[in-house]
């Protein structure tokens, strides 16, 4: 055999053996189904997954309709005008050391990374000790502060704002203008912020005269 056909040889099997291993390789992601998890109970109680990320296939989809991780990472960003606390502005709680908001949790699904809730978003809100003292998060506790709502409408209208002006030739600054254009009538009629925690009068009576 000469010297050119066992270097065809060679590249032959090379490329046989570099597809099957990228064949294999696709397959398992695509194939994956997992969780980040934690150890500690109250860390998982606040980010662990309850199977809300979206997945499953077209004819069977699973799951909610939260974007992708990066794509939620980056709404903020996008539409910091609207948003200027970020998605503390509606209310959620973010803790140190934590990428995403309690009540959020990160699955890796056919090879990308995407996000949920659970049941921490609706479970989950802070109480400072004194005035002056710094908030601490309490489990189990109603997400009084939490506009939920207007979180899910937020997402979805900006989703079909930019999937509907997905095109050949348009750049990706262009179509998140376009959305961000598109979301203003939106904007208009929603206030993203905490609502303000009021007492009625009555209700303060009534614990002045209980104590």
């Amino acid at each position: 055999m000469s010297r050119l056909a066992r270097l065809l040889v060679w590249a032959v099997v090379l490329v046989v053996v570099v597809t099957l291993g990228a064949g294999i390789w696709l397959v398992s992601s695509l194939r994956s189904d997992r969780a980040v998890t934690y150890d500690e109970i109250g860390a998982h109680f606040k980010y662990g997954s309850i199977g809300s990320e979206p997945g499953g296939s077209l004819l069977q989809p699973i799951g909610g309709a939260l974007p992708p991780y990066w794509i939620f990472q980056a709404l903020p960003a996008i539409c910091s005008d609207k948003l200027p606390g970020g998605y503390a502005s509606l209310g959620f709680l973010f803790e140190p050391g934590h990428d995403l908001p309690i009540g959020v949790s990160r699955r890796r699904r056919f090879g990308v990374d995407q996000v949920g809730l659970n049941c921490a978003v609706c479970h989950t809100s802070t109480v400072r000790d004194s005035p002056r003292a710094e908030p601490r998060v309490v489990l189990g506790m109603p997400a009084q502060q939490l506009d939920l709502q207007g979180f899910v409408q937020f997402v979805l209208d900006y989703r079909n704002a930019v999937m509907t002006r997905i095109r050949p030739g348009a750049t990706t600054r262009q179509i998140m203008d376009e959305a961000k254009a598109a979301m203003e009538p939106i904007f208009a009629k929603t206030k993203f912020s905490k609502p303000e925690a009021t007492i009625r009068p009555k209700t303060a009576r009534r614990a002045k005269r209980r104590r």
